[in-house]
């Protein structure tokens, strides 16, 4: 099957709000927290360069050269895949203060090129150094 790489101009969206997810289990803390991986909806899939295929992501600890996993899938399937993950480990070590109902903010900035940051929520800011 062949899959057709999503070009800015098809991709209406710009910018898109992530909000981190509770636990799956109270037992296991969550996927995201425990393993450095940003989780991407199906409502959301589309905003996101295809399944393995290379991007930059512009974060306040510099720029994370990642792709989108989590499929079994061939490498440029737009709509595969469900979360981020290479490279991240150091943004999650300088955001103490993530944990599930924190909102990240993505911004597509140009072709293979986005943004991420925490946004501040109402009764704290992005940075606070408090835990959940």
């Amino acid at each position: 099957m062949e899959y057709t790489i999503i070009r800015p101009e098809q991709n209406f969206m710009s910018r898109i709000e992530i909000i981190l997810p509770e636990p799956q289990s109270r037992l296991r803390g969550a996927s995201w927290e425990e393993y450095y991986l940003i989780p991407i909806s199906r409502e959301q899939r589309e905003f996101w360069p295809p399944y393995k295929i290379n991007f930059q992501l512009q974060t306040d600890v510099g720029t994370i050269h990642t792709w989108v996993v989590g499929a079994s899938a061939r490498p440029g399937d737009p709509l595969a895949g469900s979360y981020i993950t290479r490279g991240l480990h150091p943004w999650f070590r300088n955001h103490p203060e993530l944990c599930p109902g924190k909102i990240l903010e993505a911004r597509k900035l140009e072709n293979l090129v986005y943004s991420l940051s925490v946004l501040p929520t109402e009764n704290n800011s992005a940075d606070e150094e408090n835990y959940c």
